[in-house]
């Protein structure tokens, strides 16, 4: 059974906040109003969202759909999978505008003797952290439909969505996203050099937002096997999914951890 921290309230409309253990930002399902639990007090990072615009009929449809399309899916996929659960969540995103610079040193050393480089790799970063610490949404893979976005208010929660209250802060976010974006930048070096001495990256965020973005959780069964499907809920465009294959493993595995 789920804890749930007594005693705080909204410090916009006094209304009680109910949050699981391990949750940094909540939202006011009175008011919309996001709070950090740590001070009890408003969250002032801009707070937006994208909002679910799929019936079940359309998520059905795009489902099948998606069943329809592309070489490595079985042929009878869309015609023999029974679609068994389709449930929507409101997904809590970091989207971050990040400058990386890293100064490193390496060595060439492809069809000749080693040769000695160094300099600055500069990359501009359009990144997000998804804000649950065990989820395998993929959230740098994700395209956001930023042109859709708008103010957060708790009418844009549909009925019945489960809606997910963040368990990083902006902080803790910014740190996740800088350690991915240094690793990025490293792999970008490998692909230029054989060994590297050194990479050291400095990255500065210019801007942060925190918003929930629709996601359509589709469970579906193949010959016997459950398989997930994720769709976006703004528009209907697989986020990932499970394509069955011999021996019956899918490509995927569950959404939230």
């Amino acid at each position: 059974m789920t804890e749930i921290v007594e005693k705080l309230q909204c410090p916009d409309c006094g209304g009680p906040l109910k949050a699981a253990p391990g949750e940094a930002i909540i939202t006011c399902e009175y008011c919309g109003s996001a709070v950090n639990v740590a001070v009890g007090s408003k969250y002032f990072l801009n707070h937006s969202c994208v909002p679910n615009r799929l019936s079940v009929a359309d998520v059905e449809a795009a489902a099948r759909s998606w069943m329809s399309g592309g070489f490595l899916k079985p042929g009878d996929l869309a015609r023999k999978a029974r679609i068994v659960s389709m449930e929507l969540s409101m997904v809590p995103l970091f989207v971050m505008n990040i400058s990386a610079e890293t100064t490193y040193k390496g060595f060439f050393t492809r069809g000749g003797p080693a040769i000695q480089r160094s300099g600055n790799l500069s990359k501009d970063y359009f990144w997000k952290v998804v804000g649950r610490r065990a989820s395998a949404f993929p959230a740098r893979e994700y395209q956001v439909p930023l042109s859709a976005k708008v103010t957060f208010t708790m009418d844009l929660v549909p009925k019945g969505a489960k809606f997910l209250n963040a368990e990083l802060d902006d902080a803790e976010a910014v740190v996740k996203a800088k350690q991915e974006i240094g690793d990025n930048q490293r792999f970008l070096l490998s692909q230029e050099l054989d060994f590297i001495e050194s990479a050291e990256t400095d990255a500065k965020v210019r801007d942060v937002e925190f918003l929930h973005v629709p996601v359509w959780n589709v469970r579906y069964e193949y010959r016997k096997r459950i398989y997930d499907l994720m769709l976006d809920g703004q528009t209907g465009a697989d986020i990932r999914g499970d394509i069955p294959e011999s021996g019956g493993k899918g490509l995927l595995g569950s959404l939230f951890g």
